[in-house]
């Protein structure tokens, strides 16, 4: 995990970091072939012995093709090799996706809801609070979405949707 930011402050007895004023982050995976996850913040506050960090304020989390952002989030890092192993976001989530299908073109994928849970090793993504997903010309609506990086196929639960079928 690399950080840079203004400020930081540290709590030895605690195990707490504070990073405050243009966080900036990334997380690199152990093996090459995964891809690092960038953060932004303004607010970076990192538990070291609950291997937790909580985000505020204009919060940016970026993997490859996709970015999220919200006003607030949390991010859980695994035990044994401080990896990312899950994330959520809070409060007007807007998640891009560029999606590239083999032999096929590319095209962008928006959704908004009002929760996002991240699950790193899976390569999935929750959306939860009234989610809605803009992929093509079609709009996907629903109680619960997921959404799988480079797929373009994506669950809903519940849903109300309006799509075009192509002939």
């Amino acid at each position: 995990v690399r950080i840079k930011s203004d400020r930081m402050q540290y709590y030895p007895e605690s195990e707490i970091a504070k990073y405050s004023g243009h966080v900036d982050g990334k997380i690199e995976r152990t093996r090459a072939y995964e891809q690092p996850v960038f953060f932004k913040t303004n607010l970076f506050k990192f538990s070291m012995l609950e291997k937790k960090a909580s985000l505020d304020g204009d919060v940016l989390i970026k993997k490859q093709g996709i970015s999220a952002t919200s006003l607030r989030g949390e991010m859980f890092l695994e035990n044994y090799n401080k990896k990312l192993k899950y994330f959520a976001l809070y409060d007007d989530v807007i998640v891009k996706e560029t999606v590239q299908l083999s032999g096929k073109s590319s095209f962008m994928r928006k959704a908004y809801s009002e929760k996002l849970e991240g699950y790193m090793s899976e390569g999935y993504y929750v959306l939860l609070g009234y989610p809605k997903v803009y992929q093509r010309d079609d709009v996907l609506k629903g109680n619960v979405i997921i959404l799988r990086e480079n797929n373009a196929t994506i669950e809903v639960d519940d849903a109300n949707t309006n799509f075009k079928l192509e002939q």
